[in-house]
């Protein structure tokens, strides 16, 4: 697989990517007919790694089966993904989504962060690319946020400073804290266009992570109140619209762009809760961040999904907020109120907090016709890639919203 990623062919025009070619050629016949019996289909979902064959009992079916090195595999999608125009995501999500020992695999590795960091390059610079690919980019999240053994292992990997992160210099954070304020400001972006499935699945990638969480940068812990802050403002907008306001609004839009921001607020409050119950200890700074912004959560206590959440998090802020008060500080600073803080959450016992459910966000392949987005999707992006095949794109019905 890695010598098809590195080897190109001389085109009329430009390099063409001999992988990329073959790529298309793979999706293209498995994707076609993806609701009836496709042995291309069934090779890709099924292959073994060479390092680990199972065969079961020897079963002819398990012996047919062909074999890859998972590692090379692993190592040429890694290394391929931020030159991508779409191929290579498509088949990382195809094989992590259907092929479960390829999935088991890529979660063992304890060298995440060579793939997870150009996804999270190219989910930085998403306006720039088809929205298609960026729901790719985030099932792919998703899936790989399943599992709480990655979760951890993730919170371990340190990055050193990337020239391509704008927002703050940061010489070294986990790649946690990377994914979270990469997260962040992918909310913020589709915020404006309420891209509902954009949205969904960010808060569902944080709540995943949430319980793993260990030692928040402060500006993660930060950007993530703030978060909160930026939503409930336009939710509690909506909310306080008056009879005559909404009546010369569309009622459907205001209804469903409230029932948006309320999703994201649950998961968001599902999100601090995770953390606050497993880790607070280990996240002074997100406990620092909630007091400063205390009363952010009061009016969602009443709220019936919400308010068990918001509860918890009143708890917390409002004990470290007392201790606060009551400790003589002699010069009152945000390092000495933080010093306070990170001294006393040693001492906190969660048995203060209410015990709530667990939560675990999942992505769901639709049953209904998936070829509907995936064959107009994979022929939009080798168009874009091989602008000499000579369709009228104008005139065809198949691409719709992807061209």
């Amino acid at each position: 697989p890695k010598m098809f990623f590195e080897r190109s062919t001389v085109g009329e025009a430009n390099i063409v990517n001999l992988g990329e070619l073959c790529l298309f050629v793979i999706h293209a016949l498995v994707f076609q007919h993806s609701r009836s019996e496709n042995p291309f289909r069934t090779a890709l979902f099924t292959f073994q790694d060479t390092q680990f064959v199972n065969y079961g009992e020897g079963s002819q079916e398990n012996t047919n089966r062909f074999l890859l090195a998972y590692s090379s595999l692993f190592d040429a999608i890694s290394h391929s993904i931020l030159n991508d125009t779409g191929s290579t995501i498509l088949l990382l999500y195809s094989l992590l989504q259907k092929n479960p020992m390829f999935l088991t695999y890529v979660l063992t590795r304890t060298d995440l962060d060579t793939m997870l960091i150009p996804i999270l390059q190219l989910l930085y610079e998403a306006p720039e690319r088809l929205i298609q690919q960026v729901y790719l980019e985030l099932v792919t999240l998703v899936i790989l946020s399943h599992d709480i053994v990655s979760n951890k292992n993730i919170q371990q990997l340190r990055v050193q400073s990337l020239n391509w992160f704008k927002e703050r210099y940061l010489p070294s954070v986990s790649l946690g804290d990377l994914i979270v304020l990469v997260l962040v400001k992918v909310i913020h972006t589709h915020l404006k266009n309420k891209e509902s499935f954009v949205l969904r699945n960010c808060f569902g990638i944080l709540a995943n992570m949430s319980s793993s969480f260990q030692e928040l940068h402060p500006y993660s812990a930060d950007r993530l109140v703030k978060l909160f802050a930026n939503i409930s403002r336009r939710y509690l907008a909506i909310l306080s619209r008056s009879p005559k306001e909404n009546v010369e609004s569309n009622q459907t839009e205001i209804e469903e762009e409230a029932a948006l921001y309320h999703d994201c607020l649950l998961l968001l409050v599902e999100t601090f809760n995770s953390c606050l119950s497993h880790g607070l200890a280990q996240n002074p700074h997100l406990v620092y961040a909630l007091l400063y912004e205390r009363f952010l959560f009061q009016p969602f206590i009443s709220d019936d999904k919400l308010g068990c959440y918001a509860n918890n998090i009143k708890t917390v802020v409002d004990y470290f907020g007392e201790l606060v008060d009551r400790t003589n500080i002699v010069e009152w600073s945000s390092e000495a109120v933080f010093e306070v803080i990170s001294n006393a959450t040693h001492h906190w016992k969660n048995d203060s907090l209410q015990k709530l459910a667990e939560q675990s966000y999942r992505y769901e392949e639709s049953d209904d016709h998936p070829e509907d987005f995936f064959v107009p999707y994979l022929w939009a992006i080798i168009l874009s890639s091989h602008t000499s095949i000579p369709w009228d794109v104008k005139r065809s019905a198949l691409f719709g919203r992807f061209i």
